[in-house]
């Protein structure tokens, strides 16, 4: 991973991700307490090919239908990555540094917004979500240039300090046509609550799933295995295995 570069250019979305980290009073668990404070992190993704600049900010909505809350958070100044996979020799190619490169050798740039929210009480169906278009032209197993949705939920009712989990690895490895992957998504609970992941179709708007093409892909094979191959997920480490058939 190395720093994003001032020239690049970032148009459209690939992967994203909402997480809460509790900071308030009695982070370690140990005190009762009533302030429901926490640092809300995105994380955008966005493809490099050319196109209009990124985001500058992000708004999020949250609220809780117990509660009767429906608010947003507008946040802003994020921190910029460039991901890519490249070798040394090839990093001045990446698509971050030279669109035109896309095809060939394609980067990445992370958004990450942070900012501090104090949400009003605990409740058990707090959602936070945030939404925007497109998703990047070089999807092949779904609608690409859709829009793009993400939202996670959080539960501080039963206990008053929860985090929500998230992924520790990168979303966006490069993986070869006909040739065996494993996909890790590293998924992390900071307060060691137990985990059961599961493949989902990518929300286009809440409640909206994007469809996959068929023949070639679907739920259970989102990422078209080879004939003779089939695609393998592990709910308990959120990994994949597979032969992708195509490339895309």
């Amino acid at each position: 991973m190395c720093f994003n570069q001032d020239r690049a250019f970032a148009s459209h979305f690939a992967a994203g991700e909402i997480y809460l980290t509790y900071i308030g009073e009695g982070a370690d668990g140990c005190s009762n307490t009533s302030e429901y404070k926490y640092l809300l992190t995105i994380d955008i993704y966005r493809a490099c090919e050319g196109g209009s600049p990124a985001p500058l900010t992000a708004l999020v909505n949250y609220g809780s239908v117990n509660a009767g809350v429906s608010s947003s958070i507008n946040m802003s100044n994020p921190i910029k990555d460039t991901l890519h996979d490249l070798c040394e020799a090839f990093v001045p190619q990446n698509s971050c540094i030279t669109p035109a490169n896309a095809s060939t050798f394609p980067a990445y740039i992370r958004h990450r917004f942070v900012d501090t929210l104090v949400l009003p009480s605990a409740q058990t169906d707090w959602l936070f979500s945030y939404s925007s278009c497109c998703r990047n032209s070089g999807i092949v197993n779904g609608a690409s240039n859709g829009s793009f949705y993400i939202e996670t939920g959080l539960n501080n009712l039963t206990k008053y300090n929860n985090s929500t989990p998230r992924f520790l690895v990168k979303p966006l490895p490069y993986i070869c046509a006909m040739q065996p992957a494993i996909y890790l998504n590293g998924p992390y609970d900071p307060n060691g609550d137990s985990m059961f992941t599961k493949v989902q179709a990518p929300l286009g708007a809440a409640n909206t799933p994007i469809p996959y093409l068929a023949p070639n892909y679907s739920l259970a094979d989102p990422m078209g295995a080879a004939p003779g191959t089939s695609f393998n997920f592990d709910n308990a480490t959120a990994s994949a295995s597979f032969t992708p058939a195509n490339q895309g």
